[in-house]
């Protein structure tokens, strides 16, 4: 049986994101967090579907986002191209998974230096243990541009208290809670790596955008070196397997 190739199964998986945001987007991005699970299940699921969400895409402008063929073309045979799609259409678990090892590797100094148990732990948790080991082993081998990044000076492992949100219906917030509910350092790392998809193509770092929301503003835009940029995709392509496949 004949392998589809990379590029065939990446422009799938772009279009399936972009045709099917009920199942692909967090749910407060979409205006949807309001409802009853089983009400939007109804609506993405059921016989409607693809009116459903042809109508939930309209709203979110995601027409205006120009895929053309000339994005195509880039997309089958430019790597940076491709590499950025991988990002911005990724599950949210394993971009989450990019930002930990990031977070990593921009903080490594403060986590290494870490003394006190309390501080220790909260690391750990933000880390996770494959996170931890990569600021500790990894990062200033590496990756050690990205250490110059580092932007939070305290409280960096500090959960946020709960964020407000609007009891209205179709509400979305700027950036989703699945960034601003996380500790700061990672808000941060959320700021990098939209920084980095964007030095890669200002439309591939709309499609992020539109799924996890801006930048939060504490961050502002972020602007890296090129070896900063040429660290951030190693790691990533190290870190995130599914990452790591060149287009065929």
């Amino acid at each position: 049986m004949t392998e589809v190739p990379q590029s065939i199964r990446l422009i799938a998986r772009l279009a399936e994101v972009m045709a099917r945001p009920a199942e692909h987007w967090p749910q407060e991005m979409t205006g949807l967090a309001t409802m009853p699970p089983d009400t939007v299940s109804g609506l993405y699921r059921g016989s409607r579907s693809a009116l459903f969400q042809k109508a939930l895409a309209i709203d979110l402008k995601l027409a205006d986002i120009k895929i053309d063929d000339s994005f195509m073309v880039d997309l089958r045979t430019v790597p940076d191209m491709a590499h950025a799609v991988r990002i911005a259409c990724a599950p949210i678990a394993e971009i989450m998974v990019a930002l930990r090892h990031l977070a990593a590797c921009i903080y490594c100094k403060a986590v290494n230096g870490a003394v006190r148990k309390s501080d220790r732990e909260a690391m750990l948790d933000m880390l996770g243990v494959d996170g931890l080991l990569t600021a500790q082993r990894q990062a200033d081998v590496f990756w050690p541009s990205l250490s110059g990044l580092a932007a939070v000076t305290t409280g960096l492992a500090t959960t946020p208290a709960e964020p407000p949100t609007s009891d209205g219906p179709w509400h979305r917030p700027s950036t989703s809670k699945a960034i601003t509910a996380r500790p700061p350092a990672l808000q941060h790392a959320y700021a990098v790596l939209l920084g980095h998809v964007n030095a890669l193509s200002e439309t591939v770092s709309r499609i992020l955008q539109a799924r996890l929301g801006t930048v939060p503003a504490s961050y502002g835009p972020q602007t890296l070196s090129p070896q900063q940029d040429r660290d951030i995709r190693d790691l990533l392509e190290r870190k995130v397997p599914t990452w790591s496949t060149t287009i065929a």
